[in-house]
């Protein structure tokens, strides 16, 4: 069996909202959709849902949208911070759930180079990075004696300009290694309206 997930989002500046779409084939054949868009508002943020059924929701003002909360761990790991709780939301599975998360920071090291490979990472060598691991709970999955267990684990290298590298994923029955394929580097400008 083959199972192919696919992801779309984008989140505009500032987190003012974020627009997610996924779809999960099995063997080619779709079998879930979900497509919405989320945005901040002043008491609380607001999920307007599309597919899989047409739903509107409200989420927690503090909880963070994906790049929203890779900024914040990135600023953590500047400032020496080590650990961190947050609720996420990404519009993961029907687009409902809110993920509790931990973060796990590590210390500040230098990315090695690899030695002549033409590997993508070879571009991020002498680079800053934090090793960083980030734990993503249901809390609705809360067990009569309070404990929790991480749905799964994301674990990899942050570099210090944002981009990550050597990602593993655990759902504790098994692990997915991610592997770099390709870094297209841009030359840096202002973004318009700055």
């Amino acid at each position: 069996q083959i199972t192919d997930l696919q992801t779309t989002s984008f989140e505009e500046p500032s987190a003012a909202s974020y627009q997610f779409l996924s779809k999960t084939f099995v063997d080619q054949e779709l079998v879930e959709a979900t497509r919405g868009t989320a945005r901040a508002g002043d008491g609380a943020r607001t999920i307007e849902l599309k597919e899989p059924s047409e739903k509107s929701l409200e989420i927690g003002k503090e909880v963070l949208f994906p790049t929203e909360h890779l900024l914040t761990i990135m600023k953590a790991a500047d400032e020496g911070v080590h650990f961190f709780a947050a609720d996420i939301f990404d519009g993961a599975e029907t687009g409902e759930k809110v993920y509790a998360t931990t973060t796990v920071i590590g210390a500040r090291a230098v990315s090695p180079d690899p030695g002549g490979t033409k590997s993508p990472e070879a571009r991020l060598a002498g680079m800053n990075y934090w090793p960083v691991t980030v734990a993503y709970f249901d809390p609705s999955e809360e067990d009569a004696s309070g404990e929790l267990l991480p749905v799964y684990q994301l674990s990899f290298w942050l570099y210090q300009n944002g981009i990550s590298g050597r990602l593993k994923l655990d759902y504790g029955d098994f692990t997915i290694q991610g592997k770099m394929a390709s870094l297209e580097l841009y030359d840096e400008a202002n973004c318009p309206g700055e």
